[in-house]
């Protein structure tokens, strides 16, 4: 799949491409099945709601086979990704985020590479996400809501967190939240918008965009695999482990997967 002259530059100017009917039921019926399987290993990259029980995030970037691994490297999806990022790339993160029906909590507000320029001594903001719809997303059942256009302002200092800094807090990001005040002057040069799409739409995003999610208000789950790509010469000075930061750093190729 090619993205032509007028999806570049909506990317480039509002920082975010969603394009749907990418991937097909049976890549993603695979995916489901192995998900059904990762769920119930005990793990590391397991990052639970606040009820302490439900599953909110599952960081599985250590993968190097299985469905979720190829679905890195799916022509459908990479391929769009290197356009975007206008380089050759590697795998930066592979994760899964979960929102039960009823008790998937929120996402404040926050931008993604001030975070990883933090806890991972990563010096650029050279990398895109792909965020692949593993359900429908509606505008009940929590959907990402970005501010277009709002990757131009850069890296803004994330507010003050007051809270303990446990795994969970550094893992799912609550450190690194946007305070009101700067969102509403996002706001007001840019605009909200809610990605809201069927199951197999893969939504394209710049690391500087300022995002967030709504509690899940459905009786419909809502789970999105995200992929983050990163210029292979954007490399990582410190050492999280692999399940969070990717170390490969060969250029990944698109793959053709049936």
């Amino acid at each position: 799949m090619a993205l032509n002259s007028v999806q570049l530059q909506r990317y480039a100017n509002e920082g975010y491409l969603l394009l749907t009917g990418v991937l097909d039921e049976d890549c993603l019926s695979q995916v489901e099945a192995e998900l059904q399987g990762l769920q119930q290993q005990a793990s590391d990259g397991h990052v639970l709601e606040q009820d302490g029980r439900t599953i909110r995030s599952i960081y599985c970037s250590h993968l190097k086979t299985g469905r979720l691994a190829e679905l890195v490297r799916d022509e459908h999806v990479l391929g769009p990704a290197l356009q975007l990022l206008g380089a050759d790339a590697y795998l930066y993160q592979l994760k899964v985020n979960f929102k039960r029906a009823h008790t998937g909590d929120a996402w404040s507000w926050h931008q993604d590479f001030v975070y990883w320029n933090n806890e991972d001594g990563l010096p650029s903001p050279s990398l895109v996400n792909a965020v692949i719809f593993l359900d429908d997303v509606t505008q009940e059942n929590g959907p990402i809501q970005l501010i277009a256009g709002s990757h131009t302002a850069g890296s803004l200092p994330p507010q003050s967190f007051t809270g303990q800094s446990t795994l969970r807090e550094v893992i799912s990001g609550d450190r690194y939240t946007l305070s009101d005040a700067q969102v509403m002057q996002l706001r007001e040069a840019g605009r909200q918008v809610q990605a809201i799409g069927k199951r197999g739409s893969v939504l394209y995003f710049h690391p500087n965009v300022a995002h967030s999610s709504s509690d899940n208000r459905s009786d419909q789950d809502r789970k999105l695999c995200l992929i983050t790509y990163c210029d292979v010469h954007n490399r990582p000075s410190l050492s999280r482990p692999e399940y969070l930061v990717g170390r490969d750093y060969l250029p990944l190729r698109p793959l053709a997967f049936s």
